[in-house]
């Protein structure tokens, strides 16, 4: 605990990004992208007292180790506390192993650390510059005011700046060529120049190549040779080769906010296919684009998550702060948005519903309806992004067919969420001793030569189906025929499959909540509904699925009218519990079976879905997903 040596609470695992969102599902590229360097945030009041200003190395000693990171001035910690990420260590540089400060005890069954937090003291230190690349010249601690937020990838050098440093003069070296200075310019040539650069400037929205100046320009040979180099070292590595601009393609701004990556990804994917149609398209994250710049754009597009109680994901919240002046007039501009959420939440896609009103009470006119995604967004975001291409339609754009692209991440020959393996269980070995009130389970499945490879840290995505028993009770309940066709992805299968393979059948989604209430008119469940009861009702709702809802409030409907109200089934992760160097043909998983029984309205056994889904009779196969990004260098996953 904190004292008067170690007066500071360091936490390193924020439970918004670190430790839940992101490090639970092994994500660690997306993690990367969020942080893409070590820090340390601390308070602008303890920084002030310490001396200590941004990118400052700071060394946080505790009573079992030290580490040095470069500071981040920020009020996101409260005064006494600073946070580190615990996913940067000793591979990045001397002394950045957050784990070396914090409490080295495991859980002795699972392995994992015990603590990740820990009472810490603060130094400003002296470190000689070359030393690391995360620590770059001081600069004055940010105001109260103005703090500086999470986007930390702004206030540290880049990773890789030192190498590239060394690599430079070694490719001069073997060329034998020095940087030289600019040459002479004449008057004419320099006023030519000057015109050159604020056309540059003008239309830094819509650079697409690298740009170069014209064989009339009326600058001398060498130096048009020398400018023409020195934009080629600029814009090379940025931007294609051997691109001509089109001046005259129409113009679409494209912006996303994105906590854990789909929706950039969908964003780049979209902003693709649009360039393929024709667009010129300039795609930045929210908090990278002034909301003032909407007042002179005429078509913007918007993509965005939800994070917290309905608010902007870290990347948008600065845009969202600056849309609530209420100057701004956007009478010229058209937009579209495309939400992203889950409705387990109760502010399900929050933000983009926000965000289309806002956009509306200024003044500007949607494109097209927003659509609200939830977490199985692949279909509808398509249908969206289909819908907004026959909108925009400009003259001179080219059709483009249905792609998977924009729900994609890997291609439709890996295995993947769209496309998985479908393996053979080998192992089935329950772990608990006799008397146990457990069921703990390690389970093997057979890799093949499916190609499928995996790391410590990964997690594996396993596709369960629905108890057989729990499909046929729900159509009893409901007077379903079991055979009755309906349409799935576009095929027809018989409903008792579809409820099998396809739908979400044991938790119930809200709007299904509401449904019950109201078709069986039960004045109960729509008092538990209303808006201060909120706490209560999800209280009321543990331990319920679909089918006791049912069995409680008796109704009658169609299945044209259930389906719809339906999650689709998704995938389960799993953290990886073998070694691909000792099991290379073969992945295992350490599943706790979720069971347990209802006695409220009779004895009813209930289970979870994928964790009794292999110890079922139909459960001698699974099909998954292709691994997560590795999740590796944390030092205590």
């Amino acid at each position: 605990m904190p004292d008067a040596d170690f007066p500071f609470t360091l936490n390193t695992g924020r439970l918004q990004h670190q430790w839940h969102t992101l490090t639970k599902t092994g994500k660690i590229a997306t993690l990367n992208k969020l942080n893409s360097g070590p820090f340390v945030e601390v308070h602008p009041e303890d920084a002030a007292e310490l001396g200590i200003r941004n990118r400052d190395p700071v060394r946080l000693l505790s009573r079992r180790g030290e580490a040095v990171l470069p500071a981040l001035v920020s009020d996101r910690v409260l005064p006494g506390s600073c946070f580190a990420p615990f996913h940067w260590n000793d591979l990045y540089g001397d002394q950045l192993a957050v784990n070396a400060v914090t409490s080295d005890r495991i859980d002795p069954i699972s392995q994992q650390p015990e603590l990740k937090v820990c009472a810490v003291s603060l130094e400003r230190v002296e470190l000689i510059a070359s030393d690391s690349p995360w620590f770059g010249e001081q600069q004055t601690a940010a105001p109260e005011s103005a703090p500086v937020r999470e986007e930390v990838a702004l206030a540290f050098a880049p990773i890789a700046e030192s190498v590239s440093r060394g690599l430079i003069r070694q490719f001069g070296e073997a060329l034998a060529i020095t940087p030289v200075q600019p040459p002479a310019f004449s008057t004419s040539e320099s006023a030519y120049l000057g015109g050159f650069l604020s056309g540059l400037e003008m239309t830094a929205g819509v650079i697409n190549a690298v740009p170069a100046l014209p064989a009339d320009a009326p600058v001398a040979p060498d130096h048009r040779l020398w400018v023409n180099g020195l934009l080629a070292g600029m814009f090379s590595r940025v931007l294609p080769l051997g691109v001509t601009p089109a001046a005259d393609k129409p113009r679409i701004t494209l912006l996303w906010a994105s906590q854990t990556g789909n929706a950039e990804t969908l964003a780049s994917a979209f902003a693709e296919r649009l360039r393929e149609a024709g667009w010129a398209v300039d795609m930045q994250s929210m908090n990278d684009y002034a909301a003032a710049e909407l007042a002179r754009d005429k078509r913007v597009l918007f993509v965005t998550s939800t994070f917290g109680d309905g608010d902007a994901p870290d990347n948008g919240g600065d845009f969202w702060a600056q849309l609530q002046d209420d100057a701004l007039s956007l009478q010229q501009l058209e937009f579209a948005v495309l939400a992203l959420g889950d409705s387990n939440y109760d502010q399900f896609c929050g933000h983009g519903k926000k965000l289309f009103a806002r956009l509306q009470a200024l003044g500007a006119r949607p494109l097209l309806e927003r659509v609200d995604c939830d977490t199985d967004y692949a279909a509808p975001a398509e249908q969206w992004f289909s819908r907004l291409l026959e909108k925009l339609s400009p003259a001179d754009s080219k059709p483009v067919a249905p792609s998977t692209k924009a729900v994609s991440a890997a291609p439709a020959s890996e295995y993947s969420k769209a496309n998985p393996y479908r393996a053979r269980l080998v192992l089935n070995r329950k772990l608990n001793g006799e008397g146990s009130a457990k069921d703990v389970r390690l389970f093997g499945f057979d890799l093949a030569d499916s190609g499928i490879t995996y790391a410590a840290g990964d997690a594996l995505g396993v596709w369960p189906k629905n108890c057989p028993d729990y499909v046929f009770e729900l159509q009893r309940a409901l007077s379903f025929n079991a055979e009755t066709p309906v349409l799935v992805d576009n095929r027809e299968k018989p409903l008792e499959l579809a409820l099998l393979e396809n739908f979400e059948i044991c938790r119930p989604s809200a709007e299904m909540v509401q449904f019950i209430a109201e078709r069986s008119g039960s004045a109960e469940l729509q008092a538990l509904l209303r808006a201060e009861r909120k706490a209560e009702l999800q209280e009321w709702l543990y331990g319920r699925q679909l089918v006791d809802l049912v069995h409680e409030f008796p109704l009658r409907c169609g299945v044209d009218e259930l389906l719809p109200l339906l999650k689709r089934l998704q995938p389960r992760l799993y953290s990886i519990a073998s070694s691909a160097k000792l099991f290379p043909r073969e992945v295992h998983l350490t599943v706790s079976a979720v069971r347990y029984t209802r006695y409220s309205d009779g004895k009813k056994n209930r289970t979870g879905v994928c964790s009794t889904f292999s110890r079922r009779p139909h459960g001698c196969s699974a099909d998954f997903c292709s691994t997560e990004p590795t999740f590796s260098r944390t030092g205590g996953r």
